[in-house]
């Protein structure tokens, strides 16, 4: 649709990120399209694996497919969108589904794992915005490393704050884009929406192990480091991996 020039002119978007040149394809910025192919891919992978499809690769038709999605979705991730949030969670998915390649019985992990990773990344990026000082060499390349996303939610810890509750003033990008999931579950949705969150995902990985899907749980873990580049999780299409988890743990079949 995009080379037929069925969109409008004004979702031909290109952005540069020093001598990469990123390309939306028609969707509103990079980062969305590389979002959107990553769940596309992460549906793929949970539809493969619950047909039994990803435990057979020795059949040439479950390969095939299997490498297309794979090559397709490095090609999009690195090549076109160049979106790294995607990048970190499509390298993690892939190495960690390297296992299950060779042992197609092997089992999830225990939910302490994921809830443990969850805790860690949350509270690293809460506490390095918070004590964030623009005068630390560590923290300008940092913040030079994270395209300003430091500095830009560290401003919006210093314009709204956080408090039990919520900020009410508070909107993406008006005029602060914070590009942290923990960071903007705290300043948005305050102490409480943010530990109702943390609680809703580490019960995603108490339900992947219950529903022993290997898969599932590294995708939950590989969306963790996504979130700490985008405050995207909560969108409609990001909770897909969740919601799985809950339709599994109450007995709705995987095929499902």
């Amino acid at each position: 649709m995009f080379f037929c020039n069925v969109f409008p002119s004004q979702y031909d978007v290109y952005v540069p990120r020093g001598d990469t040149i990123r390309s939306s394809l028609g969707f509103n910025h990079p980062n969305s399209f590389g979002g959107y192919c990553l769940y596309i891919l992460i549906s793929f992978l949970l539809f493969f694996y619950s047909t039994g499809r990803l435990q057979n690769l020795k059949k040439i038709s479950n390969l095939f497919w299997f490498l297309l999605m794979f090559i397709t979705g490095f090609f999009i991730e690195f090549v076109y969108a160049d979106s790294r949030s995607s990048q970190v969670a499509f390298i993690l998915i892939v190495l960690l589904i390297i296992p299950l390649v060779f042992n197609k019985n092997i089992k999830s992990f225990k939910p302490l794992l994921g809830i443990f990773i969850l805790l860690i990344v949350t509270l690293t990026s809460v506490m390095v915005v918070f004590y964030y000082n623009p005068f630390s060499t560590f923290f300008v390349k940092l913040n030079d490393l994270t395209s300003n996303r430091l500095f830009l939610q560290n401003e919006a810890f210093k314009v709204f704050g956080f408090n039990l509750f919520n900020v009410s003033d508070f909107a993406q990008g008006n005029p602060i884009w914070v590009d942290n999931q923990y960071v903007y579950n705290l300043i948005s949705t305050g102490i409480i929406g943010s530990l109702i969150y943390t609680y809703i995902y580490a019960k995603s990985f108490v339900n992947a192990h219950k529903a022993n899907c290997y898969i599932l749980y590294i995708v939950l873990i590989a969306l963790i480091f996504k979130g700490s580049f985008e405050s995207t999780l909560i969108d409609y299409y990001a909770l897909l991996p969740i919601i799985c988890s809950f339709f599994m743990v109450n007995k709705i079949s995987m095929k499902q």
